[in-house]
């Protein structure tokens, strides 16, 4: 596992934090799907974001979903 600077962790908790959670706090994540990555990346590009930066802020929602996954994963089978 490669650590990260703290900068760069603190950096994702304030875009999570500050731009993410607002715009996707109260969609359940059984109904994230494509339609709503596109109105997600319609929104920020109408809010003068830069493509790349809407990558990362992504990244973080998909690294996020995965470790909910896989921590949802190992809790169900360890109550077999």
């Amino acid at each position: 596992m490669k650590i990260q600077p703290l900068d760069v962790i603190q950096c994702q908790g304030w875009m999570f934090f500050s731009i993410i959670e607002p715009l996707l706090a109260r969609l359940p994540v059984a109904r994230f799907g494509p339609t709503q990555v596109g109105q997600y990346i319609a929104q920020r590009r109408a809010a003068g974001v830069s493509d790349s930066t809407i990558n990362r802020e992504l990244a973080i929602v998909r690294r996020g979903m995965q470790l909910g996954y896989e921590a949802d994963r190992r809790w169900s089978i360890g109550r077999r």
